[in-house]
């Protein structure tokens, strides 16, 4: 589906989207750095950072709450590049879609979580730069490198991506313009026919509703 295509789509959701939208005031249940609205079944939000935990969380809400279909990437600074890259394995394993945002962020090792999804959307700031850690060394790296050149292509990710990801120092962030999240083929609505099956309301229209009444914290970018 082109686009055009999809954006008419959202225009012709079903109104109960955004009536699905939770209040501030409404309960909430989190898992670690995921948040689920029960009044919001479809979607799963991921901030704070990327930890040596979430994979745990994050099966555990996926197991608890089936009906999840969309991961919301807000404010989401990375951490652990090898938990980044697992927990997308799931998300692409899973058929999860992943969106980003207006007014939020998505970097580093999140990046490679938003990769991930079946339909990817980023309305908000999308950030990759190089890998590091202290603890990690020279030989780690490589290892590090070799595991994003072998998995992003699957997800779709360009070369020209790649490129711009390896070549930003790793005390720098380089967050896409508009205009190259569409000349890079960023945003992924290839595969909305396989999905809808699924009951999976389009990730833009429910997620901004639901973002527009929920106060959640923003949290400084970790680089």
């Amino acid at each position: 589906m082109s686009v055009a295509g999809m954006a008419a789509s959202y225009a012709q959701a079903p109104q109960q989207a955004s009536a699905q939208a939770p209040q501030p005031s409404e309960p909430s249940e989190r898992y670690g750095p995921f948040v689920y609205f029960p009044s919001a079944p479809n979607l799963l939000v991921y901030n704070t950072g990327v930890g040596a935990n979430d994979m745990l969380h994050l099966k555990k809400v996926l197991r608890e709450h089936p009906s999840i279909a969309t991961l919301v990437l807000q404010n989401n600074g990375g951490g652990l590049v090898h938990m980044g890259l697992i927990i997308g394995e799931e998300v692409y394993e899973r058929g999860l879609n992943t969106y980003i945002p207006k007014d939020s962020y998505c970097a580093s090792a999140c990046a490679f979580v938003f990769f991930a999804g079946r339909q990817r959307v980023a309305d908000g700031r999308l950030g990759v730069h190089q890998i590091t850690s202290p603890e990690m060394t020279s030989e780690q790296a490589q290892l590090g490198v070799s595991d994003i050149v072998a998995t992003l292509p699957k997800y779709g990710v360009s070369a020209d991506v790649l490129g711009i990801m390896f070549s930003t120092p790793s005390k720098e962030m380089y967050f896409f313009s508009p205009q190259e999240i569409a000349k890079y083929g960023i945003n992924s609505y290839s595969n909305l026919s396989q999905v809808t099956d699924r009951s999976i309301v389009p990730p833009r229209r429910n997620a901004d509703s639901y973002l527009s009444r929920t106060s959640l914290p923003s949290l400084s970018l970790r680089i």
